[in-house]
């Protein structure tokens, strides 16, 4: 993780299309706001406890291990959670 970005964790499915799109979004605000982007795949064995969890959210954002949106991205609300710094 880079010094002093924000660490957003998208939580996804290589069959979810929302998720196709919630990266998109999450890419356009990452040129106005740089931030490290986890991506974590809930349907491989590792991952069991998130996909119980969010089996039928995905996709799901973290930011700084804290629960931010699902579904769409909202990029405005986003940019906005995103300047307003850790909480």
């Amino acid at each position: 993780m880079s010094a002093g970005r924000r660490l957003l964790t998208l939580f996804t499915s290589n069959s979810c299309s929302l998720c196709a799109e919630a990266k998109q979004a999450l890419l356009t605000v990452r040129k106005q706001v740089p931030f490290d982007l986890k991506e974590v795949d809930i349907h491989t064995p590792e991952n069991r406890k998130e996909c119980e969890k969010y089996t039928f959210d995905i996709p799901v954002l973290h930011i700084d291990h804290k629960y931010a949106m699902k579904h769409r991205i909202n990029q405005e609300k986003l940019l906005s959670l995103l300047r307003q710094g850790p909480q």
